[in-house]
């Protein structure tokens, strides 16, 4: 019979794998991310001709600083490495 304290080990092991991978990719592609999101933005804006432009506006902040504090749990987001920079037309996150 499997031991619950080495589930839980592993489950947790396992876990904290993949928040650090994720945070590798979100760091990694966040320029792609940011791009394909200001795609959307812009044809969701251009199709609701404006209507919900404000609330777009913040979704997709709330996307970028999401992505932003995702890719701080990567293993080496301690390195001194400098952060990446927001996307034109975005702001920075904070600590920047």
């Amino acid at each position: 019979m499997p031991n619950t304290d080495d589930f839980k080990k592993n489950a947790g092991d396992a876990a904290q794998q993949a928040k650090e991978k994720a945070g590798k990719l979100a760091h990694d592609n966040r320029d792609k991310f940011a791009g394909v999101l200001g795609k959307l933005t812009s044809k969701i804006d251009e199709k609701t001709q404006g209507k919900y432009h404000d609330k777009l506006e913040k979704a997709q902040d709330a996307a970028l600083k999401g992505a932003d504090k995702l890719a701080e749990q990567r293993p080496d987001a301690g390195d001194g490495e400098a952060p990446t920079p927001p996307a034109p037309g975005q702001t920075p996150p904070p600590g920047v």
